[in-house]
């Protein structure tokens, strides 16, 4: 099973309501902080809100990037694609998503 697929299951088991919108979050990192802002300005096009994060191993920047959305396998990996599209030209790459249990 892919590993989106299985952090789905995983929401199910724990009684998320996966018909309803939850806060997705999606962790795009960046070797550093310039990049992250420039990359930004693309992802807030998408629709999300963000906040840029320094790592605490100092070595990479987080460009934690959020929306309201049906938490869908679907529309969660275009996402991931298109962060990884929009992020690779910085040095960048979507290290995976997230959410909380919304029933």
């Amino acid at each position: 099973m892919d590993h989106d697929q299985e952090i789905l299951e995983h929401l199910k088991e724990r009684g998320a309501d996966l018909s309803i919108p939850h806060e997705i979050e999606f962790y795009v990192y960046f070797p550093i902080e310039k990049s992250a802002q420039e990359a930004s300005h693309a992802i807030t096009q998408e629709g999300f809100r963000i906040h840029l994060l320094a790592d605490p191993s100092g070595n990479r920047w987080l460009c934690l990037s959020l929306k309201e959305m049906v938490p869908e396998l679907g529309t969660i990996l275009a996402y991931k694609n298109k962060f990884n599209d929009l992020a690779k030209p910085y040095g960048g790459k979507c290290d995976g998503w997230g959410t909380q249990v919304e029933k």
